[in-house]
C-alpha cells in the first residue's frame, strides 16, 4: 500500500466537508490536494510500511524551517493516512505519532502605518491614478477601484476578499453600516465565487462606517451598476484581489511605503483602535472571537439565548485619526 493513496484519502476527507455550500467542499478538497502533493513528492515512491520515525522527524523539521504552516499540515495529513492503515491492520501503530509536534512559527508584531503614513498612501494612490488616467484607452478608470479599496480597508479593517464580496444588501447607507456576511474565494479551475460564510463565526459582524469609507462604497456602487455586488469589473465579474495588489505595488514603487501591502491595513486599523480604546474594541472590529472574562464558555454556548448581532462602532476613532481624503476626497 503506497502513499499514492494519500490523494484518494484527501478526496474522501474533502467529501466529508459540509455540503450545505458546495463551494466550501471544493475549498477543502483543494487544500487537501496541495498537502497531498507535498507528501507525494517526498514519499510517493515508498510503501507506507517503510516509513521511519527518525526520517519523518528530520523531514518535518527541515520543511518547518521554510514552510512552517505546510509542515504542520503535512504531519497532520500523514498522521491520518497512517491511522487508516492501522485501522486496516496494515500497521501495528501510528509511526507519525512518535514524531514531535511542530510548533507554530513565532509571530513578530506587525509593522503598521501612522495616520500620517495613511495620508501619504492616499497621496500615492491619487498620483498614480492621475498618471494612469486614460492610459490604454479604457472607458472606465480601473484605478478608481484601488482608490476606494484603500479608503474602505482603512476605515473598516475588513479582509480584502470580505470587501470585494460585499453585496448591495450588506450596506445600509442610511445608518452608515456594513454587514460582513461572506467572502470571495478562488477555486482552482473555477475562478472567484462568493461564499456565504466568513472565516469564523465571529467574523459575521456589522460595522459602522466613517464617512470617507461610506463615500467610497457609494462611489463604487454608482460606478459599477452590478445588480448584486458593490465591486465588479467592466464585464460584470468579481474584482480579483491580485489585481488590486498589482496596482498598489505600481503606486508605491520606490517610495517609503514600498513595504506596505493591502493586508497591512487590517493590522493598522486594529492598532489604531486599540491605542485609542482597547483590545476588545479592536477584536470586535476585525471579527475575532472575544475571550469570556466572566462566566463559562459552556454557559455561553448552551444556556444563553441568541442575541441580535451587535453593531461595532469605531467610526469616530477612525474618522478623527484619518479624516477625509485630503489628496482626493471626491475622487474627481
Amino acid at each position: 500500500m503506497g502513499l499514492n493513496d494519500t490523494n484518494h484519502a484527501s478526496e474522501q476527507w474533502g467529501s466529508l466537508a459540509p455540503q450545505v455550500v458546495p463551494i466550501e467542499a471544493n475549498i477543502h478538497r483543494d487544500a487537501y490536494r496541495q498537502v497531498a502533493l507535498i507528501l507525494l513528492a517526498k514519499y510517493g515512491h515508498k510503501e507506507i510500511q517503510q516509513l521511519d520515525a527518525g526520517d519523518l522527524k528530520r523531514y518535518f523539521t527541515s520543511l518547518s524551517h521554510s514552510q512552517p504552516s505546510a509542515a504542520r499540515r503535512v504531519r497532520w495529513m500523514l498522521k491520518h493516512v497512517v491511522a487508516d492503515s492501522v485501522l486496516d491492520k496494515a500497521l501495528s501503530h501510528n509511526i507519525v505519532a512518535e514524531t514531535p509536534t511542530i510548533p507554530r512559527a513565532a509571530q513578530e508584531p506587525p509593522e503598521v502605518l501612522s495616520a500620517g503614513d495613511f495620508q501619504h498612501m492616499r497621496q500615492l494612490v491619487f498620483a498614480w491614478r492621475t498618471a494612469r488616467a486614460g492610459v490604454g484607452g479604457a472607458q472606465r478608470d480601473r484605478s478608481f477601484v484601488l482608490t476606494d479599496v484603500v479608503e474602505i480597508l482603512g476605515g473598516t479593517g475588513l479582509r480584502i476578499n470580505e470587501l470585494l464580496g460585499l453585496r448591495h444588501r450588506d450596506v445600509d447607507y442610511v445608518n452608515r453600516t456594513v454587514s460582513v456576511c461572506g467572502t470571495l474565494v478562488e477555486l482552482k479551475g473555477l475562478g472567484l465565487h462568493y461564499q456565504a460564510a466568513t472565516k469564523t463565526m465571529a467574523g459575521k459582524r456589522t460595522i459602522t462606517l466613517p464617512k470617507f469609507a461610506l463615500d467610497a462604497l457609494s462611489r463604487q456602487a454608482a460606478l459599477n451598476g452590478h445588480p448584486e455586488y458593490v465591486f465588479s469589473t467592466g464585464t460584470g465579474n468579481f474584482v480579483n484581489s491580485h489585481n488590486i495588489g498589482r496596482s498598489w505595488r505600481a503606486a508605491r514603487l520606490g517610495t517609503s511605503l514600498d513595504w506596505v501591502e493591502m493586508k497591512t491595513l487590517r493590522a493598522c486599523v486594529a492598532s489604531w483602535i486599540e491605542e485609542e480604546d482597547d483590545l476588545a474594541a479592536a477584536s470586535a472590529q476585525l471579527g475575532h472571537a472575544l475571550p469570556y472574562i466572566e462566566g463559562s464558555k459552556v454557559t455561553a454556548k448552551y444556556y444563553i439565548g441568541r442575541k441580535r448581532r451587535r453593531v461595532v462602532d469605531n467610526s469616530a476613532i477612525l474618522s478623527d485619526l484619518l479624516g477625509p481624503n485630503v489628496a482626493n476626497e471626491s475622487g474627481d
